[in-house]
């Protein structure tokens, strides 16, 4: 038998017949750009319908008209909000507290009164724990460096490092605030 020889038409055949193969990856493959853009779309569509078109809790405070009309004519307003419920707070007034801050010439002193806003339920413990609350809060007070009552913003960190420090020793629901009724740096 005659060998074949490698015909010159059979290898055009195998180069076009792999270049429809090409063609078709490349069609497949050329579309990832289009199916993340209609992903991003319908996620942002999802989000949308998800935040705006569900039905959520009802508002905490409802405004409606109460049909008088004002000077300029526009439609008065009345907020109608649902009732409180009671609180079983009461305040707590802490004897005045002074110490001494800072060092050498920089030495201040400072004098404030604090007030617990807490559970009434334990309003006959508090001859007990006030002890411990002056000591904590003096503690406390004493660590603070002169510079730091400088920055406005440190009162509400002072208000809450003493809140923190109350809930420690009363316990963590038992005081629901602390409010610095005086307080004098000299």
């Amino acid at each position: 038998m005659a060998k074949k020889e490698p015909d010159e038409t059979s290898d055009e055949t195998d180069k076009t017949e792999e270049k429809p193969e090409k063609a078709q990856k490349a069609k497949k493959g050329g579309g990832g750009l289009i199916q993340a853009a209609i992903l991003a779309v319908g996620a942002g569509l999802t989000a949308f319908a998800t935040v705006f078109l569900m039905p959520g809790a009802e508002p905490e405070m409802q405004v409606c008209a109460t049909g008088k009309a004002g000077e300029n004519g526009a439609v008065e307003m009345a907020a109608h909000s649902p009732p409180l419920e009671p609180i079983n707070t009461i305040l707590v007034p802490l004897d005045e507290i002074l110490i001494s801050i800072g060092r050498g010439e920089a030495r201040r002193y400072l004098k404030i009164n604090l007030t617990l806003i807490m559970d009434e339920k334990l309003e006959k413990q508090m001859a007990d724990l006030e002890p411990q609350l002056r000591d904590a809060f003096s503690t406390y007070l004493r660590a603070v460096e002169v510079s730091d009552f400088e920055d406005p913003a440190f009162y509400e960190v002072l208000r809450m490092q003493l809140h923190r420090r109350a809930q420690l020793i009363i316990g963590p629901k038992a005081v629901e605030s602390i409010l610095i009724t005086d307080f004098l740096l000299r």
